[in-house]
């Protein structure tokens, strides 16, 4: 299968959009809300139109100012990132993972996120599908799960928040002897001010084939400070519901079962769910570097 990534960015008059006036035409997670309706509607686009689309504007996933500053570095064909769209900005992790924010109607980079520090190993790594927006008054944050670690970046600035975690991070890994690296393919999760976590220790995280290995917990995260809130354990402990259904004591020694992707939320309750939907917006390959691509209308 091609992996080559195509981001059709439907969004006429975009830039002319606020979140006041028209909130119901923005995309504020990747799979459009919280409820992971993927839906718009947004209705320039249609049937009868649609093959009258032309390019208006390309983006490489990956900068090639990035490329100059680490040879080394190297940017998989595989750009699984949805775009954002809140308060006329587009904003999505770039082919290596880092933050970046696009003009709607152009394309021009705003802003990108620069590597923790100066080196290879904070320069590589992965696209994550999507990544989540929180605001408090002017406080305004994306959360981005790369790597091992939760970020949080400043909206308006792409610099990481200094308040929150150590130096604008969380890490992410896991305190057992059992667990590998930290990974998850999907995005944080932000209900109210908890930013929520799932993820894997480098395996699908649901298989379960393992008879001993981590359990990968979901936490949430105080979206203003990084302070661990709470952890949901995915095989309980004694005492929590569900215990007494693990026999033989399988309880102290399960795991392999966290989420691999998606998580959706109710915000009106304050319920969290994990699926397995998800969409793919970018596809890219051997044949052809991953880049984001804008359509329009004639």
């Amino acid at each position: 299968m091609a992996r080559t990534l195509v981001a059709l960015l439907l969004l006429a008059g975009a830039a002319s959009l606020s979140a006041e006036n028209h909130p119901e035409r923005e995309w504020r997670y990747f799979g459009a809300d919280k409820a992971f309706t993927r839906y718009s509607p947004l209705d320039q686009i249609t049937r009868d139109n649609v093959a009258r689309l032309h390019i208006v504007w390309r983006q490489p996933a990956v900068d090639p100012k990035s490329k100059m500053a680490y040879p080394d570095l190297k940017v998989s064909g595989n750009l699984r990132s949805t775009p954002i769209f809140v308060n006329g900005v587009l904003y999505a992790p770039n082919g290596v993972g880092l933050l970046r924010a696009l003009h709607p109607e152009t394309g021009e980079t705003l802003w990108e996120q620069e590597p923790f520090e100066s080196s290879i190993d904070e320069a590589e790594g992965m696209s994550p599908r999507g990544v989540d927006y929180w605001r408090d008054g002017d406080d305004e944050r994306l959360f981005l799960a790369r790597k091992e670690y939760l970020y949080a970046v400043d909206a308006k600035t792409g610099k990481l928040v200094p308040s929150f975690g150590a130096g604008g991070r969380v890490s992410l890994h896991w305190d057992d002897a059992l667990a590998g690296l930290y990974g998850w393919t999907a995005g944080p999760i932000v209900v109210k001010n908890v930013v929520v976590i799932a993820g894997n220790t480098a395996g699908a995280g649901d298989g379960g084939t393992k008879r001993e290995a981590t359990p990968e917990d979901v936490r949430g995260f105080d979206a203003r400070t990084g302070k661990l809130l709470w952890t949901f354990h995915v095989v309980p402990k004694p005492g929590e519901y569900g215990h007494d259904t693990w026999g033989e004591d399988s309880w102290k020694f399960s795991g392999d079962l966290g989420s691999w992707c998606c998580v959706t939320a109710d915000e009106e309750l304050g319920y969290l769910f994990e699926g397995k939907q998800y969409i793919v917006v970018a596809i890219g390959g051997k044949e052809h570097a991953p880049e984001w691509v804008a359509l329009a209308l004639p």
